[in-house]
């Protein structure tokens, strides 16, 4: 039973969720979700979130993954999506999400051709994301999420290095995987908008549209 006291969460790729109050199975401002008891017993359960492959690029995202750090049931329409930019929601259907137990841990993997449109290349469209996971879904036994679990990200394509711009520096590393193939030396799968395995005249027109574009906190 956690009662009063402080929980840190850590930085999570993509939106930093650290600190936060525990009180009374609640949790503020954290970096992972409480569960309630039925019996009256609360459990801690954090969950994690790696955008796309794990790196700082935001060019791509393709997928998220969020790992708790116990065995959870996942229920369906667990995950929605608020695009804070464009005002967009949606909630994933079971088809974009794939649950595994990977050492005692539930880890779940997400993605969104099946769920919103505007997806080119498995992307999802350029925002800034606010992804809730609902208390109501998550179960731990007979145990019950008491709060939603909430974290923020952005895409914005062409930004390689995740500071949230398209920049020269992006530019330059266009312009050395421009050419480059799956396989290449310096292939660049943050560039390969289409996901056809290049790094071709049709990713630079994606890339060439958001060129010194930036997105607004």
């Amino acid at each position: 039973t956690t009662t009063g006291g402080t929980t840190t969460g850590g930085t999570t790729t993509g939106g930093t969720t650290t600190g936060g109050t525990t009180t009374g199975g609640t949790t503020t401002g954290g970096g992972g979700v409480i569960y309630e008891s039925n019996s009256g017993g609360n459990t801690g359960a954090f969950a994690r979130l790696r955008v796309d492959n794990g790196g700082d690029q935001r060019s791509m995202v393709r997928s998220l993954t969020v790992t708790f750090d116990m065995e959870v049931s996942v229920d369906s329409e667990a995950f929605s999506f608020n695009n804070t930019t464009t005002g967009d929601m949606f909630t994933l259907v079971d088809a974009d999400v794939v649950t595994s137990v990977v050492n005692g841990k539930t880890v779940a993997v997400l993605t969104f051709a099946n769920s919103t449109s505007g997806i080119i290349g498995g992307s999802l469209a350029d925002g800034r994301y606010t992804l809730s996971i609902d208390a109501s879904k998550i179960r731990v036994g007979v145990d019950m999420m008491v709060t939603d679990h909430i974290d923020e990200f952005f895409r914005l394509l062409g930004d390689s290095d995740g500071d949230g711009d398209v920049d020269r520096l992006d530019y330059a590393f266009f312009r050395r995987a421009y050419g480059q193939s799956s396989g290449d030396s310096f292939y660049n799968d943050a560039f390969d908008v289409d996901g056809d395995g290049d790094i071709d005249r049709l990713d630079y027109l994606y890339f060439r549209r958001n060129y010194l574009k930036h997105l607004d906190p």
